[in-house]
């Protein structure tokens, strides 16, 4: 997911047995059941990865940004919706397919997808746009590029414009105000509730 952003936490402690608990969760806010529930909260829900999808935009902190529509390529029509040809990528971001990456540390959360399961989502998730070009220098290279094209989709490309590239643009999925103001909340619940907070991180990542 695109961008970093950090929590702080002030304690306060008090004398008694239960303080000795809040210390101790301070020091590792995102662990235990707080961990699971974050990254749920990152993939479902306000601002969340699966919001981001079925609005078809990058939803990050005070700005919305479209995603370019993907065009029809030679024979290969364009998705119904941006990003979802077969799926996979939503679900692998989604955490329910193959290729889901989450990363759980006492300090972090962090969730996204397999680059070598899905090398284009590296592409989709670059702050400017990729320009892809002949993968072999010289006339050769574009030609070759030029059959393979349209041998494979139908899409028969001059040499000058594969020579200038074709550019791909970025569909990020961000972080954002709604995944922090849930993740602070889960956080403080973890914190201050300790092992009654179990049952509810199940619920909320239901």
């Amino acid at each position: 997911m695109a961008g970093n952003a950090f929590l702080s936490v002030s304690l306060t402690a008090g004398p008694g047995e239960r303080f000795v608990g809040i210390a101790e969760r301070s020091h590792a806010p995102f662990g235990g059941p707080a961990g699971p529930a974050i990254a749920q909260a990152m993939r479902s829900g306000p601002g969340s990865v699966a919001e981001q999808f079925a609005a078809e935009s990058e939803i990050g902190f005070g700005s919305t940004l479209p995603w370019t529509r993907t065009q029809p390529f030679g024979r290969r029509p364009a998705p119904e919706k941006t990003l979802r040809r077969s799926g996979a990528l939503t679900a692998a971001w989604l955490g329910v397919g193959a290729g889901a990456v989450t990363e759980l540390a006492p300090m972090s959360v962090a969730v996204g997808v397999n680059s070598h399961v899905f090398p284009h989502a590296a592409v989709f998730q670059s702050d400017l746009p990729t320009v892809v070009r002949a993968h072999k220098r010289g006339a050769r290279g574009r030609l070759a590029m030029h059959w393979y094209l349209g041998m494979q989709f139908g899409a028969w490309i001059s040499e000058e414009r594969l020579l200038a590239g074709l550019t791909i643009q970025p569909r990020r999925v961000s972080l954002n105000e709604g995944i922090m103001g849930r993740a602070t909340d889960i956080v403080l619940d973890y914190i201050s509730e300790g092992p009654a907070f179990v049952a509810q991180a199940r619920e909320r990542a239901a």
